[in-house]
């Protein structure tokens, strides 16, 4: 996973399609897969759109018919023999096309082979049109038509077909999110927290045997499909805490002044969290609650397998470990969330048991067991680097209160 996840960093903010099918040549079924063949779609789209269809070349020009003196004539009606007259007078003048057809003396004149010949040059020379009969045997028409539009019902027709504009792009080519991509979510309210909404997947959960620090209560290892849900991209704070005491929620419970609002609020119990919840859902309209202990520690492992979400190795840059800092200003883990391990611990939905042996595979809380006691994960300042690795997990007291304690919530999105 370390190596896929290196190589996939390597190419995660790139627009060239052959970093996302090199990944997928080396990794066609990795974690990341579903969002490189998105990206490859999406520079595709640009690409689209960024050059617009080069038009079909027009057909070649039907070559002219040989001239035929013949062909001419046949068309013309049969001679009539011209009516008696007392003098002999000449022959009528060259008249329009239109005149009445020439008499049986005048079809031997050159005139019907000049006309031909004037014509058979004329699309010789022009070359991109066709002289059309329109039925009278003397007009022509040129025709032009848009791409799309039915072919005009005339014989050797030249279609000269326009570019075709670009269709516009609908609602339904909007990719869905990428797996592995969040997309943080405005707050629907000022004093809301703002979410992130994670993709759903699989994972394993807990740590295995040769981790060092393991706890036995961590184990054994099992798999865990989750559907998507929205996870707040950090701790509660103390601003969106006073929001609540304030609107009456909370049960008016004031864990004392912080330095900053924006640190992570500490101090309140899982039934004190508990009832933020019910606050913040009859607040917005949705259904906010605590995070199940399996969709936190997917949210806290951000896809990853290692100990800690950057690696196996502590580092105290990731979760500094001499004060409690404000809940934004640490990193972010890959799923774009920031304090799921160090800061405070936070408490999870579960009621506490003493294993993973008998605990659900989809996500769900555990509500057997001692739900006096509830769970908590993350680790805070005053963890060791041990108690600090995503598997970690404690048992408190509901009614708790301890600076060490915060939370943040999960809102369903089903």
């Amino acid at each position: 996973m370390t190596m896929e996840l290196t190589f996939w960093n390597s190419v995660d903010e790139s627009d060239d399609k052959a970093d996302f099918e090199a990944y997928l040549k080396r990794y066609p079924d990795g974690h990341y897969a579903d969002l490189a063949r998105n990206r490859l779609a999406a520079i595709a789209r640009a690409e689209a759109k960024a050059s617009p269809p080069t038009p079909p070349p027009a057909p070649p020009p039907e070559p002219p018919p040989a001239p035929q003196p013949a062909v001419p004539q046949a068309a013309d009606p049969p001679p009539r023999p011209a009516p008696p007259k007392p003098a002999p007078v000449p022959g009528p003048k060259p008249a329009p096309v239109r005149a009445r057809p020439p008499s049986a003396k005048k079809a031997s004149s050159p005139l019907p082979l000049l006309l031909v010949g004037l014509a058979a040059i004329l699309v010789a020379g022009f070359g991109v049109s066709q002289l059309l009969p329109d039925g009278s045997g003397d007009e022509a028409v040129f025709e032009t038509v848009s791409a799309g539009t039915a072919t005009p019902a005339l014989p050797n027709t030249l279609v000269i077909e326009a570019p075709v504009p670009e269709a516009p792009a609908t609602d339904t080519e909007v990719p869905a999110p990428p797996a592995g991509d969040p997309v943080p979510a405005p707050p629907v309210c000022d004093a809301c927290p703002v979410m992130a909404a994670l993709p759903g997947g699989t994972f394993k959960m807990g740590s295995p045997t040769t981790e060092p620090g393991r706890e036995p209560i961590e184990g054994p290892q099992r798999e865990v499909t989750l559907q998507p849900f929205s996870v707040s991209k950090t701790e509660i704070t103390y601003a969106h805490w006073s929001a609540c005491v304030e609107d009456g929620g909370c049960g008016g419970y004031s864990p004392g002044a912080p330095e900053s609002d924006a640190l992570p609020v500490n101090a309140v119990s899982w039934r004190d969290a508990a009832a933020y919840t019910r606050w913040l859902s009859e607040k917005t309209g949705e259904t906010y609650r605590l995070p199940t202990e399996a969709e936190w520690e997917y949210a806290a492992r951000g896809g990853t397998t290692t100990a800690y979400w950057w690696g196996d190795k502590f580092d105290l840059s990731k979760a500094p470990r001499d004060r409690t800092r404000d809940a934004a200003s640490l990193p972010e883990n890959l799923f774009g969330l920031q304090g799921m391990l160090g800061n405070v611990s936070e408490w999870v939905e579960d009621c506490y048991v003493n294993g993973y042996s008998d605990a659900p595979v989809d996500g769900s809380a555990v509500t057997a067991g001692d739900c006096s006691r509830r769970v908590v994960r993350g680790g805070s300042v005053k963890s060791s680097q041990a108690g600090l690795r995503a598997a970690n997990r404690a048992r408190l007291s509901v009614s708790t209160r301890d600076r060490q304690y915060g939370f943040r919530v999960v809102r369903s999105d089903d």
